[in-house]
């Protein structure tokens, strides 16, 4: 996949090792390219989006410990695609996942990229994180489990990851910036975006002994505010939640 903002291409890519269909390594990694390479590329034919020695940004296991500063750095890495080859022979201690959005809105130009972040080896790691386009780095994360009651019956797929879904629920609204603001921005470069977005995952609850549970299967939809700056902190806000219980029809069908 790629995602585009004001000034730059940003392609998602998976490195896998095929070994075992559910226990395969795996690496996410980004790579950012300008729209001048861009339309080079498209000019030439011959020429290839991912050279050896071009840098690469991967995305690593976090064991969460410090402060936010050095939790965002843990998320990633700059290599080179040539070292992340030479890495991926090696052996594989956690096996990560990413989500993100489905469908995208190409006409608005979104200064950053959120994606769900999980750990199979972890509840805890389950995080909507926002990485900076124009730095590549993690600016921002929020935990997104449900409470503690239901949060054992949550959805999990074949090979073991969480179900969730990522989904913009509203316009990119460009915030009106300040004299002080824009200094901070480094002048021309400042921006203040504001988009909400819906995480949303699946719940199968357990029958009681007695009778069926009419809710067990259970949609939780949590909406999220990520107010985006590259001049002071980017903050994201759960600003509401809730839950839906499906039909008997609906939860057959699933």
């Amino acid at each position: 996949m790629y995602y585009r903002s004001k000034s730059f291409y940003v392609f998602l890519f998976t490195l896998v090792n095929e070994t075992e269909k559910f226990d395969r390594k795996q690496t996410f990694f980004f790579l950012k390219k300008s729209y001048r390479d861009v339309e080079e590329l498209s000019q030439d034919n011959h020429q290839s989006l991912i050279q050896m020695d071009q840098d690469v940004t991967i995305i690593k296991d976090n064991d969460l410990l410090g402060n936010d500063e050095v939790i965002f750095q843990k998320y990633t890495q700059v290599v080179t695609f040539r070292e992340l080859v030479e890495l991926q022979h090696g052996k594989q201690d956690h096996h990560i996942h990413l989500s993100f959005e489905t469908l995208y809105d190409m006409r608005q130009n979104i200064e950053f990229l959120p994606f769900i972040y999980q750990e199979k080896k972890t509840l805890a790691s389950h995080h909507l994180l926002v990485l900076d386009v124009n730095t590549m780095s993690i600016i921002a994360k929020t935990c997104i489990n449900s409470n503690l009651n239901i949060r054992k019956f949550l959805r999990y797929s074949e090979a073991g990851y969480a179900m969730y879904s990522l989904t913009r629920t509203s316009d990119l609204f460009d915030q009106k910036l300040g004299f002080f603001d824009r200094i901070g921005g480094q002048g021309g470069d400042a921006c203040s975006q504001v988009v909400k977005y819906q995480v949303s995952h699946q719940y199968y609850l357990d029958d009681s002994e007695e009778q069926l549970n009419p809710a067990s299967c259970t949609i939780e939809l949590s909406e999220y505010c990520v107010h985006y700056n590259n001049f002071a902190n980017t903050k994201i806000q759960l600003i509401g939640r809730k839950q839906l219980l499906l039909s008997d029809v609906a939860q057959y069908t699933r």
